[in-house]
């Protein structure tokens, strides 16, 4: 099936915005004004926005289950899981696998589910290197195994658990050595607890931040406990993504998926005399949007055909309730999808 979406205030990134797209074969084949892709819409079905703010759908590179995978009805399990997502408008999720146990019961499941009918996309997060194999994403690892799996190409996630794993990962890195060309992401996991000079570097080398900004309080209290923590450059995705480093939100709530907007949007810095003032590594919209979306691509190689709403990218979006560039930022939180499209397909739709 082939839309037309129309009568919506679509957002392409940088502050720009269009009317209407036109969807063919699971992809943004134009976008712009209404009445000048009118004339191209033969056969499409109409996608009425009522005026309504659209975004691509959200990426979310380290999912969560809430619930550990049945023995019994798996597939049934699996596919309520993938609606609940869409419901979310989760439109693409990976989902974490240190010990091995869901490769085993999730991806025959999977696969058997994907060849029936559309769903939102779900990559396996694994220990071991399956390349870039169907149904997996990258490889987990710590600081420690590093060395030994550096020159491989590919999606590397490192666990940075404290400031003393960060110094350490920074400090080896100027014996690993690359070869020109190499095909690799590298991804941290948390790096939390950073100083000035360690945002520096992780802008220098242009790696991939993991933020979890639903958790934010608890990330930062936990940093808090760590010796010579510098509270004000905890969780500075503001700061590392204007250095050049890759920021993308992760562990996106099925209930509330825009709750952690509203924290990078509405973070606050409590004073000595207990005023609360906007905190400098508070996010735009715009910027967070960002890291839901186009931001978590990066991560798996796919910013040049997802994340965005441009001509030749996946046709994975969302209609909102609400306009997220205008609607009080405490109301961010309360954003949902009305309607949920994965590669052209209408998984959820309630306008």
């Amino acid at each position: 099936m082939d839309f037309f979406v129309v009568n919506g205030k679509i957002w392409q990134g940088k502050g720009q915005f269009c009317q209407a797209l036109l969807v063919r074969n699971g992809r943004i084949s134009a976008a712009g004004a209404a009445e000048r892709l009118e004339p191209y819409s033969k056969g499409c079905e109409i996608v009425d926005c009522g005026e309504r703010t659209v975004i691509p759908g959200i990426i979310d590179p380290y999912g969560t289950l809430p619930e550990p995978p049945p023995r019994k009805g798996l597939t049934d399990w699996l596919e309520g899981q993938l609606h609940q997502l869409a419901r979310a408008g989760v439109t693409a999720i990976q989902w974490p696998d240190w010990e091995g146990n869901l490769t085993k019961q999730i991806l025959p499941a999977l696969q058997q589910l994907t060849e029936k009918k559309p769903l939102p996309r779900l990559q396996l997060l694994t220990r071991k290197n399956h390349g870039w194999q169907k149904g997996f994403g990258g490889r987990l690892t710590r600081v420690e195994e590093l060395p030994g799996l550096w020159r491989q190409g590919g999606q590397l996630l490192v666990s940075i658990p404290d400031q003393q794993t960060l110094e350490r990962f920074l400090h080896q890195l100027q014996f690993w050595p690359l070869p020109e060309g190499n095909p690799r992401r590298l991804t941290l996991i948390g790096a939390n607890c950073t100083d000035s000079g360690q945002l520096q570097k992780l802008g220098e080398l242009g790696v991939g931040i993991l933020g979890f900004p639903a958790q934010l309080e608890d990330s930062l209290l936990q940093c808090a406990g760590q010796p010579g923590a510098q509270i004000h450059t905890c969780c500075a995705w503001r700061t590392l993504s204007h250095l050049g480093a890759k920021v993308a939100f992760a562990g996106i709530d099925r209930v509330e998926p825009f709750a952690g907007l509203q924290k990078a949007v509405c973070r606050t810095t409590v004073t000595v005399t207990g005023e609360s003032h906007p905190s400098r590594e508070a996010l735009t919209v715009e910027d967070g949007l960002q890291a839901m979306t186009v931001g978590a691509a990066w991560m798996d190689f796919q910013e040049d055909f997802s994340g965005r709403l441009l001509p030749g990218y996946r046709a994975d979006l969302l209609v909102l309730n609400d306009d997220p560039f205008t609607c009080p930022k405490e109301a961010l939180r309360t954003l949902r999808p009305v309607l949920t499209m994965v590669d052209g397909n209408l998984l959820w739709r309630e306008i």
